[in-house]
Parts: C-alpha cells; sequence; structure tokens
C-alpha cells in the first residue's frame, strides 16, 4: 500500500484541498461551540448560510485545483 502523508514539496491541487479543509475546519469549529441547548436554534436559522458558505469555498477549491493539470501532483 502506497504510504499517505504531505507531499514534500506543497502542489497547488495539494494546497487548494488544505485551504478547503481549513475552511471548513474552522466553519464547523464555529458552529460547534455553541452551547448544545442553541445548536438546534441556531443551526437552523443559519441553514442558508452554513450550507452557502459550504458551496463557496467547494466551488473555490474546484476552480483552483481543475486550473493546475492533474499531473502536477505526481
Amino acid at each position: 500500500m502506497a504510504e499517505r502523508g504531505t507531499p514534500k514539496h506543497s502542489t497547488s491541487r495539494y494546497m487548494a484541498i488544505a485551504a478547503l479543509f481549513t475552511a471548513l475546519e474552522e466553519l464547523i469549529s464555529d458552529y460547534q461551540s455553541s452551547p448544545e441547548g442553541e445548536r438546534v436554534q441556531r443551526w437552523s436559522e443559519d441553514a442558508e448560510r452554513i450550507t452557502g458558505e459550504v458551496a463557496r469555498h467547494l466551488a473555490i477549491a474546484r476552480a483552483r485545483i481543475s486550473s493546475v493539470p492533474h499531473h502536477e501532483a505526481e
């Protein structure tokens, strides 16, 4: 099985995914930090914002990786 780890050099594709995961981690952390009693209301009220943020960050990552040849990561 091939070893999976951080590449010795950061490719543009790797950096796009790293930025996506960082943005998602920050969003999740923000919403997970809501007191448990307030989560249902906050998540329900912010559902459009949350899904919009996820979609926005995903679109940015997709644009970044599609602009770089796949063979760059090899």
